[in-house]
């Protein structure tokens, strides 16, 4: 947040300025206003009302220069500036549910007048201020960003603190008993919490004085019934689908960096319909299986390790955040979609805390019940601690941090993940076009972050950096100003993208992970990122040189010509070759073979071969499990010797 001084300290044309240096500004807010309207009055509303902001200003005569190319701000001025403050005052007195007093000062700039407003912040007694004729929730508004915004039940557990106001989660579910609940659930549970604290006094009760102790049932007219956050943690498969036909995780693989890139091409799914306390773990194995895989090799080792290359407690942060902040009573599924970049975690509900907070020891949460109970049994933290965690995570594994976005207007919130290396030697290079402009760390990685993710924004800026709103701007300023990016949007939806006449972006998305022993390491699906500080194994004097398609060169040189009607018998030689290389998912042994479905490869080959006997399964117990990989038997081997 950028600092303002107080009513005092500052004058219109300082505001002014602020407003010039800052693309968006949370306690400053610019009106053309010649009569008092509507949206004055919404800002004001918002300015009493924000939690710990202090209030704000508000600048009447003084609008945003439609003809520059860059966002300005000029004087117009008020033409009757005396009877517009005595309206201001009147609507003041009577429009909200009780009386708000701003601050008003008139300024004379080159002839023409402005007014400033200062709106302090209301007690926390005083709170939520709303228009008496809309009443609550519809008629208080809060500040978000740049912008006013309509406030929702959620806002009311900001304002009325969760003592005093019942969360949906504590509601009864009107369709369901208590023979909704599934037992291995709450055996399940009872494992978990042991397995945390094997003391714990809840473990000795039985299942109902446990259920009802934190929150899954209740007792309504003297009968015992579940609770919403109970059937979401312990219920039945089957009583989930119909209470909450919506309450889902669906894993969404998509080829490329882009949402339906190719409309021909049809996207992977995994539907995970199971209660909390399994869903969660469920769905983690999942990630963790598809994700692309690191190795390497430590001086002195004989083994290489292997691990995902996004860390296994980012997953389970975001997703754990994922189900227990949602709004459940929002009809619509938790996505995580994985692109050949990164994994978006979509859920519905925006953040109930500001951006500028995200990663602070701070915590508000619509599900409290919810979020005890994944704290009893280890899969949250309550010290609003987890955004944070993810950051250092990221940042230990030189990745690029975390980027969170929540959206009030579309009710949701989005975690973006990376998948990225900082900086590779293939960045260095391309960032190498830059030297001559003295750039520093930060605004390097803002220009990678731009070109990974499409585009970068303030707040985006402010999480790599960890700087306020206004350093932020200075550098994104910058670096628009360099003909680096370009700028888009005004106010709170101003971003930057990279111009089209930058030098070509390279190999910075290539088949492979370099290990320390410089060979390269093909990736699950066929994506990979060059990991830092190999220097070695060079391609013109390695026996491990990588082919176009992101395979060895021994193996590629195997393969047998494959056009786009290739026999039955080359295809499935060649299949038979990937699969003595190394065990391969069929959506890896697709992208190698530059084939576009995978389930048509499973049908008309892979399973064929299986069934002859040339392929085994890596889980034979679970066919259908997501991370089934093929490998080549010792008969499958004798056609290739």
């Amino acid at each position: 947040m950028t600092e303002l001084g107080s009513f005092d300290e500052m004058d219109a044309l300082s505001l002014v300025r602020h407003l010039n240096d800052v693309d968006e500004h949370t306690r400053c807010e610019a009106k053309t206003s010649r009569q008092l309207g509507r949206s004055v009055l919404e800002t004001i509303c918002s300015f009493s009302n924000e939690p710990n902001m202090g209030g704000g200003f508000i600048l009447l005569g003084v609008a945003q220069a439609s003809s520059n190319l860059f966002p300005a701000y000029e004087i117009v001025g008020v033409p009757d500036p005396n009877r517009l403050q005595e309206d201001i005052a009147s609507a003041c007195r009577t429009s909200f549910i009780r009386p708000v007093r701003p601050k008003m000062k008139v300024e004379i700039i080159g002839g023409k007048a402005v007014i400033v407003l200062f709106v302090p912040e209301l007690g926390a007694g005083e709170k939520p201020l709303f228009f008496t004729a809309e009443g609550m929730p519809k008629g208080a508004y809060r500040r978000c960003g740049s912008t006013d915004q309509r406030c929702s039940e959620d806002d009311m557990v900001v304002f009325y603190g969760q003592q005093s106001f019942e969360a949906y989660e504590r509601q009864i579910v009107t369709d369901a008993e208590l023979s909704d609940i599934d037992p291995e659930c709450i055996s399940t549970y009872r494992k978990l919490r042991k397995r945390i604290k094997s003391d714990a006094e809840e473990l000795n009760w039985n299942d109902e004085d446990l259920l009802q102790s934190i929150s899954a049932i209740r007792a309504v007219n003297g009968k015992l019934a579940p609770t919403v956050a109970g059937i979401l943690l312990f219920g039945h498969s089957r009583t989930l689908r119909r209470c909450f036909p919506l309450m889902r995780i669906d894993y969404i693989r998509v080829q490329g960096t882009k949402w339906v890139e190719k409309p021909d091409e049809r996207f992977e799914a995994i539907t995970v319909r199971e209660p909390l306390m399994t869903a969660i773990r469920r769905m983690s194995g999942i990630i963790l299986a598809d994700l692309p895989r690191a190795y390497s090799l430590s001086s002195g080792d004989i083994q290489r390790e292997e691990a995902p290359i996004l860390p296994e407690l980012v997953i389970r942060e975001v997703l754990v955040n994922a189900v227990m902040h949602r709004c459940y009573k929002m009809h619509g599924t938790i996505q995580i979609i994985r692109y050949n970049n990164r994994i978006e975690i979509r859920n519905p509900g925006h953040s109930l805390i500001s951006e500028e907070q995200f990663g602070q020891p701070t915590s508000q949460t619509r599900n409290p019940a919810i979020a005890a109970i994944l704290y009893d049994v280890g899969f949250a933290e309550n010290k609003g601690s987890g955004l944070r965690a993810v950051q250092n995570l990221m940042k230990g594994a030189m990745l690029p941090p975390p980027v969170f976005e929540s959206n009030r207007e579309a009710n949701r919130f989005v975690a973006y993940l990376l998948m990225h290396h900082l900086l590779t030697p293939e960045d260095v290079q391309w960032l190498s076009h830059f030297t001559k402009f003295g750039l520093v760390e930060d605004e390097n990685v803002a220009l990678i972050i731009a070109r990974e993710m499409g585009a970068i924004d303030n707040a985006t800026y402010r999480t790599i950096s960890g700087c306020d709103t206004l350093t932020a701007s200075g550098h994104l300023r910058r670096l628009r100003d360099l003909e680096l990016l370009v700028q888009k949007g005004k106010g709170n939806k101003t971003h930057y993208i990279l111009p089209e006449n930058l030098p070509s972006i390279g190999l910075s998305l290539s088949a492979g992970l370099t290990s320390e022993s410089g060979g390269v390491v093909p990736l699950s699906g066929g994506v990979g990122l060059k990991v830092l500080g190999s220097e070695k194994g060079n391609a013109d004097d390695s026996d491990e040189r990588e082919s176009p398609a992101g395979l060895p060169f021994e193996v590629s040189e195997r393969l047998p010509p494959l056009g786009k009607r290739a026999t039955r018998d080359s295809m499935r030689r060649a299949i038979l070759e990937l699969c003595s290389w190394r065990p391969l998912m069929p959506a890896e042994i697709a992208n190698y073979l530059n084939r576009k479905s995978a389930k048509r490869l499973v049908e008309d080959y892979i399973s064929p071969l299986f069934i002859d006997g040339l392929l085994e399964r890596t889980i034979p117990d679970n066919p259908a499990h997501p991370a089934q990989k093929y490998k080549t038997t010792p008969k499958g081997l004798y056609p290739l010797i």
